[in-house]
């Protein structure tokens, strides 16, 4: 019994990381997505 618990706690546990680390890859793609937008914007400007 005790130990079922302690395994399901250790399961939300690894969920919630997995989920913040997801989260966390989608924020990194959108930052790099918009600063290589940003980056040929200027160069185009340039040009």
């Amino acid at each position: 019994m005790n130990k079922k618990k302690g395994s399901s706690y250790l399961f939300t546990f690894l969920s919630c990381i997995f989920l913040y680390l997801m989260f966390l890859y989608f924020q990194c793609i959108h930052i790099l997505h918009s600063g290589l937008v940003l980056i040929l914007h200027i160069i185009t400007m340039n040009v």
